[in-house]
């Protein structure tokens, strides 16, 4: 259980004033944790057994619950965090229908709105070609509409305060018109999933 206990050392008691048991009850041989959190929930980590963690009101009614099998814990823990890789972010193209998709991803930023893509003729000459909102772990952007002969592509991350953040590898296409380019720059490039 996760207990909250008034103690009154001059009359030497104790006086339970809140306990949560999880349904169904988890037992660990030892650790555990319970924090109480601003908003009046209360985190609870339940000690070295199976990895679970649970966020209760404090009526009891859960919030929240993470089961991790194979791992342990020692205690659980709830705070504001905000991801900034040390990586830049990873761009990568396919060719659909004889035009480039491009597909970005910084995993693990969590501060990011959109992202801006660039083109060029030549990875030196890169112009700005448009931006897609930031959609989760992958966005996608369709490079349709560009001179053919723009081979080359870059991202860069806007935050959420509209601000530019680290660029991207560079990345060649492989539509056709690019296709002579690829021996003189190293690229990372993907075949389509569909």
């Amino acid at each position: 259980r996760a207990l909250e206990v008034r103690i009154d050392e001059a009359r030497r008691t104790a006086t339970l004033v809140w306990s949560y048991r999880n349904t169904p009850d988890v037992y660990a041989p030892g650790f555990g944790s319970v924090q109480r959190l601003a908003n009046g929930n209360t985190l609870i980590g339940w000690g070295a057994s199976t990895l679970t963690a649970t966020e209760v009101k404090p009526d009891g009614s859960k919030v929240f619950e993470l089961i991790l099998h194979g791992a342990e814990s020692y205690r659980a823990r709830k705070a504001s965090w905000q991801g900034r890789p040390p990586w830049p972010p990873t761009l990568v193209t396919w060719e659909r229908e004889g035009k480039a998709e491009l597909v970005v991803s910084w995993n693990g930023a969590t501060e990011i709105a959109s992202y801006r893509f660039y083109g060029g003729k030549t990875r030196d000459a890169l112009q700005p070609i448009g931006t897609a909102t930031e959609a989760g772990f992958e966005t996608r952007f369709d490079v349709t509409g560009l001179v053919d002969d723009t081979c080359y592509f870059a991202a860069i991350p806007i935050d959420k305060q509209g601000q530019a953040q680290v660029e991207s590898n560079v990345v060649l296409a492989f539509t056709s018109p690019c296709a002579g380019k690829a021996a003189y720059l190293p690229f990372v490039a993907a075949t389509s999933p569909d």
